[in-house]
């Protein structure tokens, strides 16, 4: 199949998103009107290493990720991904489904003006769409749609307040399908846009929902049918208990820097193979209740999947807490913005408040208002890699 990023639409944002209170996060990202116009032409791919994963030396610690039965029904899930492929026509399956090794799952960004692959949500009639979005909750705890969609929506406010419908828009989001969903073999499939970055490896009855990439400018909406749609507050509140409940010592060992000057993040996009050498204090070193505070930090992430996988990556985590640190940047004051990271062998979770980019404001200062956080499964499985390769050696005498 020839990977061909799909090309980045123009979609008209003169007027306001017609949502409906009680379906407001449920059908309503994009204008039933948008059409595409003049494509940009395709950006070029940067090359891509062989894929390791990110580790903290840069030598992956085997036997992490064991191949087993969980015992989670995914069966929803998989009729659910069914279900959206069902609804597209022949021409846009083509353009959304790619085999499951294809290095398209690695090509993810950020960005805004990031070439994209798959079908976006632009794209979609009424049925794909409201397909599209009961794949997200197949996956997704009500919270985890709930910030995913707020997110699609601050993408359409930064439309109208930039007046740039070419680089933003609630519905410039696009989903793209590894494999075919099965109950017997892997698949995968993944929702991407600006400040969005979801994907999901099905391994047997496994799951692994990492690179995960949520961040937002601003923060919360400031005007407009959607005033008050806001994101990543939980996620910043429990990080600034955390660090506000170190004692001076262990501040010392935690805190980084106190200078926090603009981007600090490590493993956004096309860092797969990023070495983190741990750093920060260790959970061993924590109380009791601060160990209970680091666990909260991870939930906040964590509880954006179903119940019974944010429960069994809970537990993963717990497993390897004494092997776990906390780093910070940035000051300790309330309004100060920060950057923080969690590193344990199985868990690389970042928080950066970074300086504006698409909305004025000094380009030398991070603001609060302008977040990326990125989560990873280290050592190996993200994208559920690891998993993959025993599947492969396990059931087909071969690697991938």
């Amino acid at each position: 199949m020839k990977l061909t990023p799909t090309p980045t639409l123009r979609i008209p944002m003169n007027r306001p998103l017609a949502l409906g209170t009680a379906v407001l996060m449920a059908v309503g990202l994009a204008s039933t009107t948008a059409r595409a116009q003049q494509a940009q032409p395709p950006q070029p791919q940067p090359p891509l290493e062989p894929f390791r994963g990110v580790t903290g030396t840069g030598t992956v610690e085997p036997g992490l990720f064991p191949l087993r039965r969980t015992g989670l029904r995914l069966e929803p899930m998989r009729e659910a991904a069914s279900a959206f492929l069902d609804a597209l026509t022949p021409a846009q399956r083509a353009q959304t489904q790619f085999p499951l090794h294809s290095d398209v799952r690695r090509r993810w960004n950020n960005v805004s003006s990031a070439p994209r692959f798959g079908l976006s949500y632009a794209e979609m009639s009424a049925v794909q769409r409201q397909r599209a979005d009961g794949l997200l909750r197949a996956f997704l705890s009500a919270e985890g749609y709930r910030q995913s969609k707020a997110i699609m929506l601050i993408n359409g406010y930064l439309a109208e307040a930039t007046g740039n419908s070419t680089r933003y828009g609630a519905d410039q989001f696009w989903i793209t399908v590894f494999g075919t969903p099965s109950q017997t073999e892997p698949w995968a499939w993944r929702l991407e846009g600006h400040h969005l970055v979801l994907f999901v490896s099905v391994v047997g009855d496994q799951v692994v929902m990492t690179p995960t990439f949520m961040g937002a400018e601003p923060t919360r909406i400031p005007s407009g049918i959607h005033r008050g749609v806001s994101v990543m507050g939980r996620e910043e509140a429990a990080g600034r208990a955390l660090i506000q409940s170190l004692s001076p010592a262990q501040n010392r060992q935690a805190q980084l820097s106190a200078n926090k000057q603009g981007s600090d993040i490590l493993t956004e996009a096309y860092k797969d193979n990023a070495v983190v050498p741990p750093a920060g204090i260790s959970a061993q070193q924590l109380s009791s209740r601060q160990r209970q505070l680091l666990l909260a930090v991870v939930k906040s992430y964590a509880d954006q999947y179903r119940q019974e996988l944010s429960a069994q990556r809970l537990r993963e985590v717990e497993r390897h807490l004494d092997h776990t640190r906390f780093a910070w940047i940035g000051r300790n004051g309330a309004d100060a913005p920060i950057y923080y990271r969690i590193q344990s062998p199985v868990v690389l979770i970042e928080f950066d408040q970074q300086r504006a980019v698409s909305l004025p404001g000094d380009p030398n200062t991070p603001l609060r208002t302008h977040v990326h956080t990125v989560v990873r499964t280290p050592n190996g499985n993200d994208y559920g890699a690891d998993l993959l390769r025993q599947h492969l050696l396990e059931h087909h005498r071969s690697s991938p």
